[in-house]
């Protein structure tokens, strides 16, 4: 006898595998404030949503508005129902309505809705936002060529990653075996590509005899200052019925200050990174999604930034504990594993 499936069945039916974004100007989405990632406190609204900020709520938005969460409900489903439908992948994007996309510079960020401000005795050089606003991000599509089909075809496969801003370069591999040395190898990628797969992907676990990814990172070549301070992964497995989340600091190497009264940068650090890094968890019956976090050192936020070179400026606004710098960062789409 045929049965009417249920709204949760009708909702896994129809499903898309979509891209959604992990940043934009309105900040970021990937995970909520978690005193064991206290990365996670990046560009966050103070408030949950609009309607809340014009009311004056401040409460803060609910674990579940943030894609790590999602991430580890898609888990939960995978275990259950035996399909995944939450299997983002990530992109940044400005998502303002002014035309310029790509205009995320911190140092000339030109603001998306401040110009009605009062500015007490002198109009600031550039054109400030809210404060707890920024930039905003960029999508970073890895395609066989500059096409618009090789590009929806990479869209679709969710080889792409989202920034906070700066153009650095990812690449991002898992595979049963990777070679040790892939970052010694000048064909490191095509090799990455044979013996793996890239960032969007799943592997079917239960052929896997262990787990290795291949992480590379490039500063934004354009700025100067910029180096690159962490490549972390971010796991999270099925064990039974919870969720667990680990984040793994494969690269920590902060060589670099920063002056927060002049917003200078001192020192030099990396400007690329790269690590082969075997997981010695890795159990083939568990479902599990891994995913990179690419961070740089600190630099000025761009309201700290505006407040040094014009002190009229300045704000004091003690609804919003706005940080003085900001540490912009890459996060790769994740890789899966399943069992079938």
């Amino acid at each position: 006898m045929f049965e009417e499936p249920n709204q949760e069945e009708l909702f896994i039916q129809n499903i898309k595998e979509p891209l959604i974004e992990i940043f934009q100007h309105k900040g970021s989405s990937e995970c909520a404030i978690d005193e064991d990632d206290p990365l996670c406190s990046f560009e966050q609204l103070p408030y949950k949503d609009f309607r809340a900020k014009f009311s004056n709520d401040l409460s803060p938005a609910p674990k579940s508005s943030y894609i790590r969460d999602a991430l580890n409900k898609g888990l939960k489903i995978k275990g259950s129902k035996n399909i995944n439908p939450f299997k983002y992948g990530f992109i940044g994007s400005t998502d303002t309505h002014l035309a310029i996309p790509g205009a995320t510079d911190e140092e000339f960020f030109q603001g998306h809705g401040g110009a009605g401000k009062s500015f007490r005795n002198s109009i600031p050089q550039g054109l400030p936002d809210d404060i707890e606003f920024n930039p905003g991000g960029l999508a970073v599509v890895w395609a066989e060529e500059n096409s618009r089909s090789s590009i929806f075809n990479a869209l679709q496969r969710k080889e792409v990653y989202g920034t906070s801003g700066p153009r650095f370069l990812v690449r991002f591999f898992a595979g049963g075996n990777l070679n040790k040395s892939l970052c010694d190898s000048p064909d490191a990628i095509s090799q990455a590509y044979q013996e793996g797969a890239p960032m969007g992907a799943t592997l079917d676990a239960a052929s896997l005899s262990n787990l290795s990814i291949f992480i590379s990172a490039k500063a934004d070549a354009s700025l100067e200052n910029q180096y690159l301070e962490k490549i972390q992964i971010i796991k999270g497995v099925l064990k039974g019925d919870e969720i667990h989340t680990t984040i793994i600091d494969v690269v920590d190497d902060q060589q670099t200050t920063l002056d927060e009264s002049s917003c200078e940068i001192i020192g030099k650090g990396k400007k690329s990174i790269c690590a082969v890094w075997h997981d010695p968890n890795f159990k083939k019956q568990e479902n599990a999604y891994y995913y990179a976090r690419v961070v740089a050192n600190k630099s000025c936020r761009w309201s700290h930034k505006l407040c040094v070179s014009n002190p009229d400026y300045c704000i004091d606004d003690s609804d919003f504990e706005t940080p003085k710098f900001i540490q912009e960062r890459a996060w790769t789409s994740p890789i899966w594993l399943e069992n079938s």
